[in-house]
């Protein structure tokens, strides 16, 4: 059974995500929380698969609630919907293991497709979010290094950072590209030495700085 918590604390914009949630037809029941205590209840009490929380939540952050998950190590996902568009924000919740972050300015359809992703245990940013760590990503070495970095991909690499971008796990690629666990995670670990990352978050925002992906 699939279960939503959205904590927000405007009332017209819980409404609004409700109503188009429902239309997907993706969760059993969604339940709706407008501040941080009501929050905490409803999530020891139903334990609910996901929460879509805003970071202002009145005088109170929704990181609170990102935290409380955390240390009470309960089962739920977080994904941010918020309009903080800072990075310190973004790698403040990453930092704390959220699964998503989306900016409200974005699309229902972008939505739709980090709850999609986050449902089958991936991490979500948006194109939004993405641009923002970009913007503030000062990659090491020069151009002409990070040219090489590029030319040094495989096909094979680049076919495998496409599916990870996808959200694709490791047994999932290993069966779309018809080779084994172990040579994709080889592929992998590659990838990472290579591009000089430490998980797939980075990996993605690397071949992006690079243009490998669109």
């Amino acid at each position: 059974m699939l279960t939503l918590l959205l904590i927000d604390d405007h009332e017209i914009f819980r409404d609004g995500i409700k109503s188009y949630l429902t239309q997907q037809h993706v969760f059993d029941a969604m339940y709706e929380a407008g501040d941080i205590h009501s929050a905490k209840s409803i999530i020891e009490q139903k334990q609910p698969t996901l929460l879509l929380l805003d970071l202002s939540l009145g005088n109170k952050s929704g990181i609170e609630i990102i935290k409380f998950v955390k240390e009470k190590k309960l089962p739920s996902k977080c994904i941010v919907l918020s309009m903080h568009d800072d990075s310190a924000y973004i790698n403040q919740c990453l930092a704390l293991q959220a699964a998503g972050y989306i900016l409200k300015n974005e699309s229902g359809a972008e939505l739709l497709k980090a709850i999609q992703f986050v449902l089958k245990g991936e991490t979500y940013l948006s194109h939004g979010v993405s641009k923002i760590l970009l913007k503030n990503y000062n990659p090491k070495g020069n151009a002409k290094q990070l040219l090489t970095d590029q030319n040094k991909l495989t096909s094979r690499e680049l076919e495998i950072v496409l599916l990870i971008e996808k959200g694709l796990k490791t047994q999932q690629i290993a069966n779309k590209l018809f080779i084994s666990i172990k040579t994709v995670e080889t592929h992998r670990s590659n990838l990472f030495k290579k591009l000089n990352v430490t998980n797939a978050i980075e990996l993605i925002n690397k071949v992006r700085t690079l243009k490998l992906i669109e």
